[in-house]
């Protein structure tokens, strides 16, 4: 879950819907901007990060989750 009020992605466990949680997060501010979207697989995740200058390439991050 992308967290816009801090600039972090929130990693969730939700086996029991009725009772999810956050169990981690990763900061992204290391990597620039914005999280556009993000990916998980095989407990890989990779995230799509905007650049913090607009113009400018993003890039994409992975970690292992």
């Amino acid at each position: 879950m992308n967290n816009g009020t801090v600039n972090k992605i929130d990693v969730i466990d939700f086996k029991n819907p009725a009772n999810m949680k956050v169990i981690g997060s990763i900061l992204i501010a290391p990597y620039g901007g914005a999280v556009n979207s993000v990916t998980v697989s095989d407990g890989k995740l990779a995230a799509a990060i905007e650049s913090t200058n607009k113009q400018a390439n993003g890039k994409v991050a992975d970690c292992l989750w």
